[in-house]
């Protein structure tokens, strides 16, 4: 008789061993399968230096392994850095809160005879004092409501009535050193001549431009008029003012120059009546290069804090040119959600930390590789804008909580002891590098999408080498635009603006953009599967 059949195991057991021998046979077979340039970009892929003594099945298992938990961590990266973004900025309102008060303060005319001129029309020192006097004392002093009847205390210094305003307004020069035409400027003769010798009995005195190194020797204990009528201004530093120095298109200027702030217990006609006395007493004249107004509101509904400075340029050729700077902002923590919000941001920093790690690991490993790989460049600018975008967040609360957290201050109905100007030229930086970082981040979201199972699973999502940049730019350009058009078609689907033809051509592209989740969500299940090759 013939030995007997051996016992006959349940039929879970038998199955789930059948399948395991059945996936260890396509796994051989897919490793088989290989050429020696995938093997040797699995190894790498993997965290391997090539070799005999490597089994290549052990750099499969240990690149799905090591690939599953990447996905995964970076998920959570992008959730908490959307988060974060997202809840930081609240875009809506502010845009709507600056519109409010732009429109009162830009739009309203000063003069309509002979014609219509408002803040942008301005082009001359008469237009800069007849807007100082007829425009900003308006709506920065009202005193009664629509119907006659007079503020309340607590109504009073406030723009449109619900934005209080925190500070003295401030009223800045920025001038200028004039020199003798015909020695040149800074008194070196022979070397530089502003006009030529036929014109110089006419032409005396001239006056550089702000950038000129020769204009900043000016006599610093030049007095100019103040108010009340007697009192004078002198030339204070940027320290001693508390303010930050300032770029325009034309020129930059230090924080100094000859201020003279307004009290807010200081009525309507007050305010009219010392424009109209430093414009009679020429305040403004030829070393002029730049007045500056300065005003910040708070919004209580909101928690807004808005600083606004309207500059006049005084240009060498003898222009004005207005321009205008609206800045919000929300200093300190005071609700729940700007608590979850530095949660979240503490959250991305600290991933952002580990993979700083993980590349610095890698590349001590295997340097030579690590730097044929494209996306490790890309990571790089990645930490790059992550570290500066810290240092402008490090300053702006550094700046930010001492003023919010101190207790109230008389001295701020008098003066303006803080640069709002400044604060909010620095959060427009943390927002301008964390909008390039939201770029950087989603691109490098896609080094984890896989389009083909077999050739791009192997060899370019992992080690993007020189020869197949062409191919993976492109890729790359498709999926940005639809992320990126899928995003500005949301935002104004919420805004409720009526979008104009181009953004309106979005709604289109869309659609063929439509199958793009589809795609990643097809290469994210190959990822997570057994490695084989296309049938």
């Amino acid at each position: 008789m013939g030995d007997a059949p051996p016992p006959r195991m349940p039929g879970s057991e038998a199955e789930s061993d059948e399948a395991a021998n059945r996936k260890k046979l396509e796994a051989d077979k897919f490793a088989d399968s290989l050429t020696k340039k995938h093997a040797k970009a699995l190894m790498l892929a993997a965290g391997f230096r090539p070799g005999p003594n490597v089994s290549l099945q052990h750099a499969i298992d240990t690149f799905k392994a090591r690939q599953f938990h990447e996905v995964i961590l970076y998920a959570v990266f992008l959730f908490c850095f959307t988060v974060s973004a997202y809840t930081q900025r609240d875009v809506l309102s502010s845009h709507l809160y600056v519109n409010s008060v732009r429109s009162v303060v830009i739009n309203k005319p000063f003069t309509v005879v002979p014609y219509f001129k408002s803040f942008r029309n301005i082009t001359r020192q008469g237009d800069v004092w007849g807007y100082l006097e007829k425009v900003l004392p308006d709506y920065l002093f009202e005193e009664t409501w629509y119907n006659g009847e007079p503020f309340a205390a607590a109504e009073r210094n406030s723009v449109l009535q619900v934005n209080h305003l925190v500070q003295a307004p401030r009223l800045r020069q920025v001038r200028v050193q004039s020199y003798k035409c015909k020695d040149g400027p800074g008194g070196v003769t022979n070397v530089f001549r502003s006009v030529p010798e036929r014109l110089e009995q006419y032409l005396i005195d001239c006056y550089p431009e702000v950038g000129n190194r020769w204009s900043t020797e000016w006599a610093r204990d030049e007095v100019l008029p103040g108010w009340p009528p007697g009192n004078t201004v002198k030339y204070r530093s940027g320290p001693e003012l508390a303010s930050d120095s300032y770029s325009s298109q034309y020129e930059s200027y230090d924080g100094g120059g000859f201020a003279i702030d307004i009290p807010l217990n200081s009525s309507r006609a007050e305010v009219k009546k010392m424009m109209l006395h430093l414009m009679e007493n020429k305040w403004s004249d030829s070393k002029t290069r730049a007045i500056f107004f300065d005003f910040a509101t708070y919004h209580m509904p909101e928690r807004f804090f808005l600083s606004v400075r309207l500059v006049f340029e005084f240009l060498a050729m003898g222009e004005v040119v207005p321009t205008a700077s609206f800045r919000t902002m929300r200093l300190g923590f005071i609700d729940t959600s700007e608590y979850v919000s530095l949660v979240f941001d503490g959250i991305v920093h600290l991933i952002v930390c580990r993979f700083i790690y993980e590349d610095a690991e890698r590349f001590l490993k295997l340097p030579r590789y690590w730097l044929t790989d494209l996306w490790n460049y890309l990571s790089l600018c990645m930490y790059f804008v992550f570290g500066v975008a810290l240092f402008f967040k490090a300053r702006f609360f550094l700046r930010s909580l001492p003023y919010v957290n101190a207790p109230p201050d008389e001295l701020d109905r008098q003066i303006a002891s803080f640069d709002f100007e400044g604060l909010g030229w620095i959060e427009s930086q943390i927002w301008n590098w964390t909008a390039l970082n939201s770029v950087l981040v989603w691109m490098r979201a896609f080094r984890y999408t896989v389009i083909d199972s077999y050739a791009l699973l192997i060899v370019l999502p992992y080690q993007l080498s020189v020869s197949y940049c062409p191919v993976w730019c492109a890729r790359l350009c498709v999926y940005s635009s639809c992320v990126t058009v899928h995003v500005r078609v949301r935002i104004f689907q919420g805004s409720g603006d009526a979008c104009s033809e181009h953004d309106c051509n979005a709604h289109a592209q869309t659609n063929y953009c439509r199958n793009t989740p589809t795609t990643l969500w097809r290469s994210f299940r190959t990822l997570f599967s057994t490695l084989q090759p296309r049938s």
